[in-house]
């Protein structure tokens, strides 16, 4: 009666752990030879300890690589780029990936070498184009809007990344007429 209770209990835990691994995105790659046999408990204790041990540790290294910067960068700017045109401030991301601001900003310099409203800008910038090229009948406002900036603040980001302005760079944009010119040739007619 004691080793059933004995096999039971190392069976439960042995499916708790593969359990709580699966929900964390881990595969328990290791075999558990001893779950197949419970006619020789001590050999099953035995494949049940080592089998553990060799668990543990990946377990342990899988929390570990979540834990690491680029890791938590990596979903900080997954989270940007799924919100992109919401307000966007450091604290409100911190906040969703669980950590701090200031430990969040000095991940940003270590793992992409800029800062966060750096990286945030040249994101937006770079939606910007991708927007302009798109849909170029939009309107210099209706994309800020898009973008979560204003038409002034989104005009002096593109300025000042970009070295041109939003209207010098859509007349380089190939194709369809911009705005601007549509208005200009409207007029000429």
């Amino acid at each position: 009666p004691g080793n059933k209770i004995a096999e039971q209990l190392l069976l439960i835990l042995y499916v708790s752990l593969y359990r709580f691994s699966s929900l964390r995105s881990f595969v328990l790659s290791q075999d558990f030879s001893g779950a197949k046999d419970f006619a020789d408990l001590a050999a099953f204790n035995r494949s049940l300890q080592d089998f553990l041990r060799r668990t543990c540790a990946l377990l342990f290294e899988a929390m570990e690589q979540q834990k690491s910067g680029s890791y938590l960068v990596k979903r900080a700017i997954d989270y940007i780029k799924q919100h992109y045109s919401e307000d966007l401030s450091l604290e409100i991301i911190a906040k969703n990936i669980y950590i701090s601001p200031s430990y969040l900003s000095s991940l940003f310099r270590q793992n992409i070498g800029m800062t966060y409203i750096e990286y945030l800008n040249r994101f937006r910038v770079s939606m910007a184009k991708e927007i302009m090229q798109a849909e170029p009948h939009l309107k210099n406002y209706e994309i800020a809007a898009r973008l979560g900036y204003s038409p002034k603040y989104l005009a002096q980001i593109f300025k000042q990344l970009e070295g041109v302005t939003l209207s010098d760079f859509r007349q380089m944009l190939p194709g369809e007429l911009s705005p601007e010119k549509n208005a200009k040739n409207s007029g000429r007619n």
